[in-house]
């Protein structure tokens, strides 16, 4: 009865959106959680409260990895000025940024892109991800013919996409979120505080941040300087060393490394 059963909403549920940022920044498995809940509430919302409320909660949904609370009125504001002033500079800005495409060549709409913004090679925020991918998949295994219709009634925006391409692209985008990582910048070089971020005895946050850390340094070499690289090194050295009560050892992190496994989402036929 525990899994199945939900209190009724609140508007301290739908209006408090404060509720749903308490996680540290590194805490995936928390904003994961957080996003869960979340999402259990938008979807009780729309019966009992006015679309433009149900909204602003589905926009406080996808912040919650971003960790910063929307502020509606900047955002119609920004919305206001974008409708009115679109400059040539700005279409040509879209023209340059290159889209992220699945497997088989189709381009992942904005509403998927949350799954892979994952730090290159943090394992823990990729296992994050990739549940959180898989059980919003399960909308797809709704009856085809009536797809459009849970569609509208979940305000799932898919664009130009029909809701079956919209699955595809939702398949693809929950097997390729292990393997994927982002482009490789200078700020994962020299910003070495960023993986230094747990609390101690974190063991969790400390993995992702190791499993990030070298990912990125492998890619170093040849890509940066030595003096760059072995500074990110003696980094990569230091994430368990904050740790100040138990520390893993070897045999425990080959073990953690076989609970890391790639998402595979089974396709509705």
């Amino acid at each position: 009865m525990i899994y199945k059963y939900d209190p009724p909403v609140t508007d301290d549920d739908i209006y408090n959106y404060e509720k749903y940022f308490t996680c540290d920044e590194d805490d995936y498995m928390c904003k994961f959680n957080q996003n869960s809940s979340c999402q259990i509430v938008l979807k009780n919302c729309w019966s009992s409260y006015s679309d433009d409320d149900c909204k602003k909660l589905s926009t406080v949904c996808d912040s919650i990895d971003s960790g910063i609370i929307p502020n509606f009125k900047d955002i119609e504001v920004n919305v206001s000025n974008v409708s009115q002033e679109v400059t040539s500079e700005d279409t040509n800005n879209e023209e340059t940024v290159e889209s992220i495409k699945t497997e088989d060549g189709y381009v992942i709409p904005d509403s998927l892109l949350t799954y892979l913004n994952c730090p290159i090679g943090n394992s823990i925020c990729k296992n994050s991800k990739g549940s959180a991918c898989t059980s919003s998949y399960s909308i797809c295994g709704s009856n085809p013919e009536t797809l459009s219709q849970t569609f509208e009634s979940f305000r799932i925006e898919t664009g130009n996409l029909t809701p079956e391409e919209y699955c595809k692209i939702h398949y693809s985008v929950c097997n390729m979120i292990i393997d994927y990582n982002p482009p490789l910048t200078d700020d994962y070089i020299y910003d070495l505080d960023r993986y230094l971020t747990c609390n101690d005895g974190d063991s969790l946050c400390q993995f992702g941040q190791e499993s990030s850390c070298n990912t990125v340094l492998s890619l170093c070499w040849g890509n940066y300087s030595d003096s760059d690289c072995n500074k990110l090194a003696s980094t990569c050295e230091k994430i368990y060393s904050k740790k100040t009560t138990t520390k893993i050892n070897a045999s425990t992190k080959n073990n953690k490394v076989h609970t890391i496994k790639k998402t595979i989402v089974k396709r509705r036929s």
